[in-house]
């Protein structure tokens, strides 16, 4: 995983600049407003990314990334996380068709990881493999993709496509060793005609996933056991120290229907979702060690003009998780019995966001809000007493954004922004005091999940334009983040990047 493998998309990106050309500070204040703000679930379909901005517009940033907590929040994501990064973005639009693209590349560490030796756990949860050590783990990743749009029948007809690739190589250079590859393919495709004043435009995707994990041991002070965590503190005891290499995979699929208006109005989407994977443990002659399946559903109806975009949004997700039982090995051969469904997830949430905008010829103001609730429930069912959890939340949040054209040479950019998470109810039962080190890092994790939270940011920056021309600049951006949880955690977030925009 080297930046070699990012220079056919850079090359597809630098391909953009002869057709940018247009005076850089109309492009972007026109970039980034209510169409990609609000609106964001209704336009996540590649037929309407020729919607997303009324003009081309492409950036690249090169920086650096650090978020920290004086406690880990939540066990598996660690204390925090530092990485330097390279990002290149490019929307294009011609007369007849709409071309996005991007790129990026992020090297770093992941500080005080505990109880979770795999990567990308809240796509793969609860199914952790563990260990009671942990540690820092080494990050590197890459991802690179696009979509097309185009129209057809006198433009009566749309329709839009879109591949994109991520990779992910996570490791420790110190007892236990992980090692996890994981690798992500999404495709994209939509299609659409003009009724009237909006247009109804259906999609489907598909996601096929896939990690390997495995945890090696050098020292001669001997090897710690590995375990397969089951959900809410529970592990698979037949099979604890049994195997140090397991592999994940599965694949999504998902239909969704937009309806979009041609100037300004209504819009809507909804969504279905499936996503079903399998935990593999490849040392026992590949023996399937558990099985999950996700159902999510999601909706979003709002209005916009030229000034205000209100919209609200509901999602559904319910995950079920089943642990295979085997008999007796013969050999390295476990015959599979029967299938016991013991862990369910069902997250639901709703909330409505608004956006104002003022923008004048020089400058760009959009204050944004947004309500929300969120309910988390789950359950374990392999042992006595069931263990539940269900957690209750408000998330209240305010955003401000302020673009100006300061001189005929600079561009102003400065933003704030402030969340909040505020606990309606918690509940947590089940768990006796002998329980295992999973099930009192479950302790650990529902306390901040379920603690109050604050998020304060700021963010500040300034372009240059370039030569004799106005068409591109070379800028600064700083963001920082305060962040606050449950007695005294608090923690902070910095970013600092150079941009090149065009």
């Amino acid at each position: 995983m080297r930046l070699h493998h990012l220079y056919f998309p850079v090359i597809l990106l630098s391909g953009a600049f002869p057709v940018q050309g247009a005076d850089l500070l109309p492009r972007v204040l026109a970039t980034d407003t209510l169409y990609t703000s609000v609106a964001v679930q209704t336009l996540d379909n590649p037929a309407l990314a020729q919607v997303r901005q009324p003009v081309s517009l492409s950036s690249v940033a090169v920086g650096f990334s650090r978020q920290n907590y004086d406690e880990a929040p939540v066990n598996s994501s660690g204390q925090g996380v530092g990485y330097g990064f390279f990002n290149a973005e490019t929307y294009i639009k011609t007369s007849d068709a709409t071309i996005t693209g991007h790129a990026s590349y992020r090297n770093g560490k992941r500080f005080g990881v505990r109880l979770c030796e795999v990567s990308d756990p809240a796509v793969i949860y609860p199914y952790f493999t563990a260990d009671e050590v942990g540690g820092d783990m080494e990050e590197e990743s890459y991802s690179f993709g696009g979509s097309y749009s185009s129209h057809f029948r006198n433009a009566d007809w749309l329709y839009g496509v879109s591949l994109d690739y991520t990779a992910l190589q996570a490791y420790r250079k110190i007892d236990p060793r992980p090692k996890n590859t994981v690798g992500r393919l999404e495709f994209g495709a939509g299609i659409g005609r003009r009724f009237g004043s909006h247009k109804l435009v259906l999609g489907g995707e598909a996601m096929k996933y896939r990690q390997s994990n495995s945890v090696m041991f050098v020292s001669e002070l001997g090897e710690v056991k590995i375990y397969h965590l089951n959900g809410l503190g529970s592990h698979y005891s037949r099979f604890a120290g049994a195997s140090k290499n397991s592999s994940f995979s599965g694949w999504q699929r998902a239909v969704s229907l937009s309806l979009w208006p041609e100037d300004y109005g209504v819009y809507a989407s909804a969504k279905y979702s499936r996503f079903t994977f399998d935990k593999i443990l490849k040392d026992l002659n590949n023996l399937p060690l558990n099985s999950v399946a996700d159902d999510a559903v999601k909706g979003q109806a709002g209005w916009q003009n030229g000034t205000w975009n209100v919209a609200a949004d509901v999602s559904w997700s319910h995950r079920r998780g089943a642990e295979n039982i085997f008999g007796d090995p013969a050999g390295n051969v476990y015959p599979e019995l029967f299938s016991m469904a013991t862990f369910t997830s069902t997250s639901t949430s709703a909330g409505i966001s608004a956006l104002w905008r003022r923008i004048t010829s020089r400058s760009r103001l959009d204050v944004s809000g947004r309500f929300g609730w969120s309910r988390r429930a789950e359950r374990y069912l392999g042992m006595t007493p069931v263990r539940d959890m269900d957690l209750t939340s408000v998330d209240p949040s305010l955003s401000v954004r302020w673009i100006s054209g300061m001189s005929a040479r600079w561009v102003l950019h400065t933003a704030a922004q402030v969340g909040m998470k505020l606990p309606l109810s918690s509940h947590l039962s089940g768990l006796s005091d002998d329980d295992s080190i999973f099930a009192d890092g479950l302790r650990h994790d529902f306390y901040y999940l379920s603690g109050a939270a604050v998020d304060a940011g700021l963010t500040l920056g300034a372009d240059y334009m370039l030569g004799t021309s106005t068409s591109n600049s070379l800028g600064l951006r700083i963001d920082y983040n305060y962040l606050s949880l449950r007695d005294g955690n608090t923690g902070y977030n910095i970013c600092g990047s150079v941009v090149f925009t065009f």
